[in-house]
């Protein structure tokens, strides 16, 4: 189809859409409509051709002027609709060879077809499908600085967004996550969707979305985590129970994990809002745990808010600033006492332990928990007096056992404890009072790399000579 008849099928369509009463002409355009659609998604020669300031224009505007429709009978109707979806699929391919497109005004033609078109006609799903597609491929041809976030904004109550989220039709998430990839990864986007309330249903989707089969989300997610006003957001979202904001901040684990080159700036706010978490749930963890009588669903709710917050600190602790933000904002005056709660009040579980349906069960923090020890103390002596001042060192000696419900809790105690009695006098003599008094167990600390020997009659803990 050379460009010539191309536009003469344009303005056939801009026609009948405007004004168009012979539905078999309807029909016929339909045919050559369809053929367009597919030379110019085909055809980059064709494309460029078409994809004039005139043909955008006339088929914006033509979107733009969507009547009513109140066709005679439902087989007009949907002729109308099907003509209506070629031209938003034919203005879909154009904009690929496009220089530039209104989005405010393709947030109107939404709006408007929303509202004119009955959502129970068989096409209109197709017709709202084949919109997205067209926003999609506007906002990766022209990035995110293309998006005019206060005129989506001002149209989300009435482009029916709800409805096709929630029914998690495959043929619109595609298009749809695109659209959010492509539009909302720069700081002014992400500063929208945590404080225009309007965009709600789109954190709202960030929260459900599963990223493993939705991956070109997580640039989104990672965006929007070190946002200055996430913290506030987050924090917000744990009242009035912590399980509520737990749903994002699923998200913003994976999104936390997926990416190893953050700079310290981004780290630093990561941490920041990741440890008010922990600071928030520890004390409702502590009550809970003691209680003997306690709800089952909101101790859940505690646990995964608990579990998720704590293992993004432990996944940044491979930074260097993180080092030093535990010491220096006391993160261990809060884990240690909450590690502490949870040995306390819940039982260690092997294959010869017998589980009761009542026992408290808190799984994986403690786990967590002495990974984070182990980060803070490798190298540093000010982080290994800290330990063993708040009575760290005794948790984590006891810790060097195998538990079902703390994957790895073993291994990561014993790499903790090497680091804890690392060059530290003080630490080791405090081992070796317990080893005296039969409390510590000697396979631990030669599975860490040191021995007790007993010198002048005093029980003393020494590094192995074939230690690394």
């Amino acid at each position: 189809m050379d460009s010539e008849k191309a536009q003469f099928c344009i303005s056939q369509t801009c026609r009948l859409l405007r004004n168009g009463t012979d539905f078999s002409e309807f029909q016929e355009c339909l045919d050559r409509l369809g053929k367009l659609v597919v030379a110019s998604a085909q055809d980059a020669e064709l494309r460029d051709a078409m994809a004039t300031q005139e043909s955008l224009d006339s088929l914006l505007l033509l979107i733009l002027a969507i009547p009513v429709i109140d066709g005679d009978s439902k087989g007009e109707l949907t002729l109308y609709v099907r003509l209506l979806r070629g031209a938003v699929l034919l203005l879909r391919n154009l904009v690929l060879s496009a220089d530039s497109i209104d989005s405010a005004s393709l947030f109107k033609g939404l709006s408007q077809l929303n509202s004119a078109v009955p959502a129970t006609n068989s096409f209109f799903a197709r017709c709202y499908i084949a919109y997205f597609e067209l926003l999609a491929n506007c906002a990766s041809k022209f990035g995110s600085e293309w998006l005019d976030l206060e005129a989506m904004a001002s149209h989300m109550a009435t482009i029916g967004l709800d409805n096709f989220l929630s029914a998690k039709n495959g043929l619109f998430t595609t298009p749809f996550n695109i659209f959010i990839a492509c539009s909302f990864r720069s700081h002014d986007a992400a500063g929208a969707l945590l404080l225009d309330p309007r965009l709600a249903p789109i954190m709202t989707y960030l929260s459900d979305v599963d990223l493993g089969e939705a991956q070109e989300l997580i640039p989104v997610i990672q965006e929007v985590i070190v946002h200055e006003k996430f913290h506030t957001y987050i924090m917000a979202s744990l009242e009035p129970k912590p399980a509520r904001g737990a749903q994002f901040l699923a998200s913003a684990r994976l999104g936390v994990t997926e990416k190893e080159d953050w700079t310290n700036l981004q780290c630093l706010t990561i941490l920041d809002w990741a440890f008010s978490i922990v600071k928030e749930v520890a004390p409702l963890v502590d009550v809970s745990l003691k209680s003997r009588i306690w709800d089952p669903e909101g101790l859940a709710g505690l646990h995964l808010t608990s579990v998720l917050a704590l293992d993004i600190l432990a996944d940044l602790g491979k930074f260097n600033c993180a080092q030093q933000f535990f010491l220096e904002y006391d993160v261990l005056d809060v884990v240690i006492p909450l590690f502490r709660v949870i040995r306390e009040n819940t039982t260690i579980r092997d294959a010869k332990s017998s589980r009761q349906s009542t026992d408290k069960r808190f799984p994986v923090v403690a786990s967590i928990i002495i990974e984070i020890l182990a980060t803070v103390c490798h190298g540093s002596f000010e982080a290994q007096e800290k330990i063993r001042e708040l009575h760290g060192l005794e948790l984590v000696l006891s810790s060097c056992v195998i538990d079902d419900d703390n994957p790895f809790m073993k291994e990561r105690a014993i790499l903790c404890l090497r680091f804890l009695l690392e060059k530290n006098q003080k630490n080791q003599e405090f081992v070796a009072s317990l080893e005296a008094q039969n409390v510590a167990d000697s396979s631990s600390l030669e599975a860490a790399g040191y021995e007790v020997d007993l010198v002048d009659g005093k029980v003393q803990v020494k590094k192995k000579q074939d230690a690394t």
